[in-house]
């Protein structure tokens, strides 16, 4: 059995082409594979889950197991949540560890992209007010860390 682990992208999300061309290879895929899928962007439309319907949330994985179809494993994640760890279906190993949190840290810091972020600025689709608040706490804190 083969998987799919796709990371979501703003096309995927947006109205348009590149939404319908995703939505597509998205059927061909569930019920024949493992469908592995990772969105960690708050803005645009969240692509159809079925059931069980995700609660609010700023982050979604879902994991379409292909003898499962149409069910569907879902992780709803916050902003102040610690990503989880994903069981990525492999053949003959059905839950391979896949920990998001490593991952990211793992990209950020070689790519380092904190160069080229300005935390000082508002982040282009605003948090909650509450998320916001605890948000510019946290940044108090690590500025006070490194100084």
């Amino acid at each position: 059995m083969l998987a799919a682990i796709e990371l979501l992208s703003p096309s995927n999300k947006e109205a348009g082409e590149h939404r319908n061309e995703y939505l597509r290879k998205r059927r061909e895929y569930l019920g024949s594979v493992d469908l592995l899928e990772i969105d960690l962007l708050r803005a645009g439309d969240r692509v159809p889950t079925g059931r069980p319907h995700h609660p609010p949330c700023d982050y979604l994985m879902t994991l379409c197991r292909a003898e499962a179809f149409p069910q569907i494993e879902l992780w709803a994640v916050g902003v102040r949540d610690t990503l989880p760890t994903l069981p990525v279906p492999i053949q003959g190993h059905p839950n391979c560890p896949l920990d998001l949190r490593q991952c990211l840290d793992r990209v950020y810091d070689d790519s380092r992209a904190a160069l080229g972020i300005d935390y000082e600025a508002p982040p282009e689709y605003p948090l909650h007010r509450a998320d916001a608040e605890w948000a510019a706490e946290l940044l108090k804190k690590h500025a006070r860390k490194r100084k």
